[in-house]
Formats: structure tokens, sequence, C-alpha cells
């Protein structure tokens, strides 16, 4: 039986359409893996889209969504690394949000988008774990994977070379683990979001290196262990949010000397604010807003 070289199979197949591409590796595994080569994706994608060209800010209403949502959400591998590097290069934005018909992971893909500063994939159904490639995006600022279908831990090695975030939304999921050591050094960061959850172990001590934060929102998981002295030195803080964990020690006196605290949320955390300090007291009553449990008095 005469064999083809792997190089004149690919050079036929480029010139189908990436969907039939996609049934013609069910043929066997020889076809499986000369048509899974990320070299023969981008030949065949140049063939089939040559005048595309995204602009810097992609959404989901878009002229160009379906395309942009079938090469980058719903074909597989290597196609979505293959239009993202060939298509893609430009693109600051991509705003992807509320499609509840959007059922798949996120694409690993997505940090080939080497120039992203702003990934916002809030409100569809996106499911599996968050890939680690999205840490190759060096010049993000701003990630929001909120209300969604993701699992499994935050991988422990995402946010080392995102220095320039400065928002970072992954609330309403099912993600669970202890919080990642390198998200400490996000010293750039001023909104952290990660409510509603199955997060569980302790809030570090490092939390005081995020000198930026303005927001921190921790309700609604199962963190434990006492609330870090060093989270009441963040002087830029203004909303803390920690409601609905199991931490243990009460509210620390060291929050009585935080300034820059407006909104106060800690109820049902075990955190109980201790009246008989009249600092305690003082502290409270100048907060705009405070959801705070009573201890003694």
């Amino acid at each position: 039986m005469l064999v083809l070289p792997r190089e004149i199979i690919q050079e036929i197949f480029a010139w189908l359409h990436p969907r039939q591409v996609c049934k013609h590796r069910r043929l066997s595994a020889w076809f499986l893996s000369i048509l899974t080569e990320l070299s023969f994706a981008v030949r065949n994608l140049k063939r089939f889209n040559p005048s595309y060209s995204a602009a810097t800010t992609l959404s989901r209403t878009d002229s160009s969504a379906a395309l942009l949502r079938f090469y980058l959400f719903e074909s597989p591998v290597p196609y979505p690394e293959a239009f993202s590097l060939i298509h893609l290069s430009r693109v600051t934005e991509l705003d992807w949000n509320d499609d509840t018909s959007l059922m798949c992971g996120i694409p690993s893909a997505a940090g080939s988008i080497s120039n992203l500063t702003h990934c916002c994939l809030n409100s569809n159904r996106l499911t599996g774990t968050i890939p680690i490639e999205l840490g190759r995006l060096i010049h993000l600022r701003d990630l929001d994977l909120a209300c969604n279908l993701l699992s499994g831990a935050i991988p422990s090695s995402l946010f080392l070379r995102m220095a320039c975030l400065e928002s970072l939304n992954l609330a309403m999921n099912h993600l669970s683990g202890p919080l990642p050591a390198d998200l400490y050094s996000l010293k750039g960061l001023k909104r952290l979001n990660l409510c509603g959850n199955r997060l569980n172990g302790s809030l570090s001590n490092r939390v005081g290196n995020l000198e930026n934060l303005q927001v921190l929102n921790m309700s609604r998981n199962q963190l434990s262990g006492k609330v870090p002295v060093s989270l009441c030195r963040l002087g830029q803080l203004e909303m803390l949010y920690l409601c609905d964990n199991s931490f243990s020690g009460g509210l620390p006196f060291e929050m009585c000397g935080m300034d820059s605290i407006r909104f106060l949320y800690v109820s049902q955390a075990g955190l109980d604010a201790d009246l008989s300090q009249p600092e305690m007291r003082a502290f409270l009553q100048s907060l705009i807003f405070h959801d705070v449990d009573v201890g003694s008095t």
C-alpha cells in the first residue's frame, strides 16, 4: 500500500475547510497525528481566512463574532492557537460576556494573544480549569472570569509574570484549594474578587504585599485561620468583604487603625468585633457601612 509523505497529505488537506479537516481526523490515529500539527493548522487557516483582520477590541457583538467563536472557543486543538497567532496579535481587549450557550473550556490559546491587556469572559458557561497558559499574558491589566462554571485549583504559577495586573475577578465559580502563593506578588493589584467559590486554607501574611489594593472580596468561601495583621497595613483598602468563611480569633484590633476603610462586611466569618474596646467602637462608627458580628461588650 502506497503511503504518501506527511507533507503531501498536509498539502492536500490544507485545501479543505477546517470544519471538514476536523471530520477527517477520525479516519485513523495516523491522520490524527498529521492533522493536529500547529504548522498544518496555520497553513490551513491562511488558505481559508486570508483577509480576516481583527480589530484591537473583540466582543460577541462584532460582525465577525461567529468566526471568532468557532476558531477561538469551539474548534479543536491546534486551531485556536493557530488562529490567535495569525490573526489576533494586535488585539488588546477581549470581551465575551453573557453567552450562556458557550459551554466549553477557556482556550489555552488565549495565552497566545500576546498584547492582551483586558480579558473579560464574564457570565458565560465556561467549564474546566483555568489554563496555566493565561500566565503568558504579561501585559494583562484586567482579568475577569466571574460567573462561570470553572473548577479546580487556581494554578500555582498563574500570576508569576502578570506584573501589570490591576483587577482580578474569579468570583462565582467552583474553584477550590488554597490561594496560590504567587497571588501575593501582584503589587499593582487594586481589585481582587474571589467570592462565591470553595477556596480553603488561610490568608497568608504576605497579603500585606498587595499595597495598592482598594477592594478585597473573599466572601462565601471556606477560608480559615486568623486574619493576618499585615492586612491591616493596606493603606489603600476601601472595601473589605470576608463574610461567610470560617476564620478564628475575631476582628483584629489593628484594623482600628485602617483610615482608608469605608465598607466592612465580615459577618458569619468568625470575626466578631469586641465592642468593649473604645477604639473598635470608634472605628465601626467611622465607616459608611458595616456588617459585623458583635462579640463581648
